[in-house]
């Protein structure tokens, strides 16, 4: 009896052991057909990103805008006012094969080697003008009339642009990496959003604070203040037009972020709240945003996140403070007046 169990646990042993030696035999074409497919799917889901971050940051450039008392504490990044129509092009030029591919079966059309495929955004004039995913071959802006012209194979789509007092451009980045930060190049500033913090805030109001947080960053002058940002600048290739590359996270991501103090970090967590709440977003909500992303992401994927963004207990007692402050209607300068004044 043992030897008869002996030889089936060989036997069986020995068949999961071929089994698991088999290998389906995979074609080129096969594996090229799956590759667009997951790009197809991938894609989508950035520009479903895209479309929640996009009226975040819209609502609260528009908050600042109409907030006197906000304009004092705040540097603007330009004098000039910041055009934008809400199109986002997609560059054809320069795409992989499978990416283009993709983009062929998103836009459901064989699509040339140059030109652009448009995406608009809500809230902004290009939603009801354009379809998403529209081809166009050029595009040129009428900085007198302020409005952009795309022309198609058929036809000429004008849409106006609306005129930002305070702006600041920002890129949704393809990468899956956890992180938001503020840069510079050579037409001024902006801020990146990776896909993995939309993944990892299914919040708006935490999103806002990140976003906000960003913003504060370079609204409060802090990457004039700090070495490192500036190597982007000429890397990036970011026209003075709103543009998307699709390489944007390969391009700008790699660990080349602004290393802010701590007092910087504490200003950006004050004003990033602040600019949450003008916005009309719930801060008791916002200011948990590190929590959430604590304990919902992988460790592994929070280590580039944290480095730049350093959270503790410490950090998180400010942030209550924070809210209870903006709540309470403090400035900045009467809470470091408050501060100096506990500390003596």
């Amino acid at each position: 009896m043992g030897q008869l169990l002996r030889a089936s646990t060989i036997f069986l042993l020995t068949f999961l052991f071929a089994c698991a030696q088999i290998q389906v035999p995979v074609t080129k074409e096969e594996k090229i057909e799956a590759q667009v497919e997951i790009a197809v799917q991938e894609w989508k889901s950035w520009y479903n990103d895209y479309r929640r971050v996009a009226p975040i940051v819209y609502r609260i450039l528009r908050a600042l805008a109409s907030t006197d008392s906000i304009k004092e504490e705040i540097k603007r990044p330009s004098k000039n006012i910041g055009w934008d129509d809400g199109a986002r092009r997609i560059e054809l030029k320069g795409q992989n094969i499978i990416d283009h591919k993709a983009l062929e079966i998103i836009a459901k059309r064989e699509l040339p080697d140059n030109g652009y495929l448009l995406i608009p955004l809500p809230t902004m004039p290009a939603e009801s003008a354009i379809r998403p995913w529209t081809w166009v071959k050029e595009f040129k802006f009428n900085e007198k009339n302020h409005i952009f012209t795309y022309i198609t194979e058929d036809e000429e789509i004008e849409i106006p642009a609306e005129g930002f007092p305070i702006w600041i451009r920002f890129f949704v980045s393809r990468s899956r990496e956890i992180n938001a930060y503020a840069a510079q190049d050579k037409n001024g500033y902006f801020i990146v959003i990776h896909r993995g913090i939309c993944q990892f805030l299914p919040d708006d109001n935490q999103l806002a604070f990140v976003i906000g947080h960003e913003m504060a960053h370079i609204l409060r002058g802090h990457l004039g203040k700090v070495k490192g940002v500036n190597l982007l600048a000429g890397i990036l290739g970011l026209s003075v037009a709103i543009f998307v590359s699709p390489d944007l996270g390969n391009i700008i991501y790699g660990g080349i972020m602004a290393k802010y103090s701590r007092g910087q970090e504490r200003e950006a967590d004050f004003f990033g709240l602040c600019f949450t709440h003008l916005a009309g977003y719930d801060i008791e909500i916002a200011s948990k945003a590190f929590i959430t992303l604590g304990s919902s992401a992988p460790p592994s994927e929070l280590e580039q996140f944290f480095s730049t963004h350093p959270y503790d207990a410490e950090r998180r007692a400010y942030l209550k403070k924070v809210v209870k402050w903006i709540k309470e209607g403090k400035t900045w300068h009467q809470i470091i007046e408050e501060i100096r004044g506990e500390s003596s």
